[in-house]
């Protein structure tokens, strides 16, 4: 590569190759087949002189390349454990739901059968917790289908009076 003999036309043509962004980057091949990437940086440019910076960045860019390849492989992990979290969750909750309709179905029958009325309020209490539970496990399932983007919300208005007295 010839360079003009005119120090002005080489520090405008190291410039130019640096195309605007007073950077350069170059690739070369080694005998032993390797690829080494050089950046040719313009620092500094005056009347009789100019100040470059030569670098080796083959081992920076392969650091980034290997930082950006464990990146993904941590977010795939990520995103693996949520789905199998979400899996657990939803099963977990199905499983649970099916027994607690069992124990609703049995309180309910005991508040219709009982002829005691203490006996009545242990079989409420006991229908209570139980509708409590329900609608717990109900909302896991809800927060699931949340996440997975399978329902719509929707607003209503609920009465907050004695709440306290079921919990």
């Amino acid at each position: 590569m010839g360079f003009p003999e005119n120090t002005e036309a080489f520090i405008r043509y190291i410039a130019g190759l640096c195309n605007g962004g007073m950077t350069y980057s170059q690739v070369y091949t080694l005998p032993n087949g390797a690829l080494k990437r050089m950046q040719i940086q313009l620092l500094d440019a005056g009347t009789n002189r100019f100040l470059l910076r030569r670098m080796d960045v083959t081992k920076l860019l392969r650091e980034e390349r290997q930082k950006a390849e464990q990146i993904e492989q941590l977010k795939d992990a990520a995103q693996a454990a949520n789905r199998e979290k979400s899996l657990f969750m939803a099963r977990m909750s199905h499983d649970l739901r099916t027994p607690m309709g069992a124990i609703l179905s049995l309180a309910r029958f005991g508040i219709n059968e009982c002829p005691d009325e203490s006996c009545k309020t242990y079989f409420e209490q006991i229908h209570d917790s139980g509708e409590y539970m329900l609608n717990m496990l109900n909302e896991i399932l809800d927060m699931q289908k949340l996440e997975s983007g399978q329902v719509d919300l929707h607003y209503e208005l609920i009465q907050l009076g004695g709440i306290e007295q079921k919990v």
